[in-house]
């Protein structure tokens, strides 16, 4: 069986996953796979009006980077904060999000 390009056996496959790692790293994601989680879960997580205007930006340290597109949005998120955390944890486990912290942008 041939991976990606022309590699045996599929090694390419983990070189390209080591790039996406190193890429989220970059972006200022330091647990790529819970990043990925929420980023999929989003709209059920703070429902799916609150997911048209926010968004999460990365996973550093424990705390969940989000934003939002204006004070409004913001400020109904810092509201929510203990329970998106509360959600996360039963969705990732423990000690995964501590913290969420939000800042206003487009």
């Amino acid at each position: 069986m041939r991976g990606i390009a022309g590699d045996e056996g599929g090694r390419g496959l983990q070189h390209v996953g080591a790039g996406v790692k190193r890429l989220l790293a970059g972006l200022g994601v330091s647990d790529s796979a819970a990043y990925v989680a929420i980023v999929e879960a989003w709209g059920r997580i703070v429902g799916a009006e609150m997911a048209k205007h926010t968004a999460p930006l990365k996973l550093r340290n424990e705390v969940l980077w989000v934003l939002a597109d204006d004070s409004a949005w913001a400020s109904e998120l810092r509201w929510s904060a203990q329970d998106i955390v509360e959600e996360l944890e039963e969705r990732l486990g423990t000690g995964r999000v501590q913290k969420v912290q939000v800042r206003v942008g487009r």
